[in-house]
């Protein structure tokens, strides 16, 4: 009797047990089925930027005239003169450059106006020389109309073309020039001033051919 109420126990126990068991191991399960919190990537430290060094830039030295004290000259079997030092042409290098010579002189005229404009003008100016009035010429010859008027002037009588060319050749007064008819112009130019001016001409017709001073 004692034997069976023991083995009753022990197998009443045993679920128990069992079940304990289980319970743990699905603790630990679930337990270990937690995933651990990911931890952020640390961060790498920034590449500090490095200035590459800058090489000294080589100056180039100056090249050296070898003809800085002179050219030494010869003339070859052409008649050309080169320097035996550079071989440079002496035609060449004396050549004067065009147009230095002439704004040069351009450059020297400017600077002398700007000078003169910018100098005081204590000095009076010139005074200009006043041209002296002209004299009329006593001398000038007169036209046969203007000698005409003087000899009929003179006249107490009329008198026609002829003999008007007659007394002025004897006055000196005019004498011609070599026409053939001097007369015969005379009498035009006296009747074109009387129909020309009327009154206020110099000569008056008092008959056929027949002229005399009027006033």
């Amino acid at each position: 009797m004692t034997t069976k109420t023991t083995k009753a126990s022990s197998s009443k126990s045993a679920p128990s047990a069992n079940n304990a068991a289980a319970t743990k191991t699905a603790k630990a399960k679930s337990a270990s089925g937690k995933a651990a919190p990911k931890k952020a990537p640390a961060k790498k430290p920034a590449d500090d930027k490095v200035t590459p060094a800058t090489e000294p830039v080589a100056t180039p030295e100056p090249a050296v005239d070898p003809c800085a004290a002179g050219h030494v000259w010869d003339t070859d079997s052409d008649g050309v003169e080169h320097c035996t030092v550079c071989l440079a042409d002496r035609a060449v290098i004396e050549k004067p450059a065009k147009g230095k010579k002439g704004k040069a002189k351009g450059q020297t005229a400017k600077a002398s106006k700007d000078a003169e404009a910018t100098a005081p003008s204590d000095a009076a100016a010139p005074t200009t020389k006043a041209k002296a009035p002209k004299t009329p010429k006593t001398d000038r010859k007169l036209s046969a109309i203007d000698a005409a008027a003087k000899v009929l002037a003179d006249s107490a009588e009329p008198m026609n073309a002829k003999q008007m060319i007659e007394a002025m050749a004897a006055k000196g007064l005019w004498t011609s020039p070599g026409g053939k008819t001097p007369h015969a112009t005379l009498y035009s130019a006296i009747l074109r001033e009387i129909a020309t001016k009327g009154n206020e001409a110099r000569f008056k017709k008092t008959d056929r051919g027949q002229f005399a001073a009027n006033g």
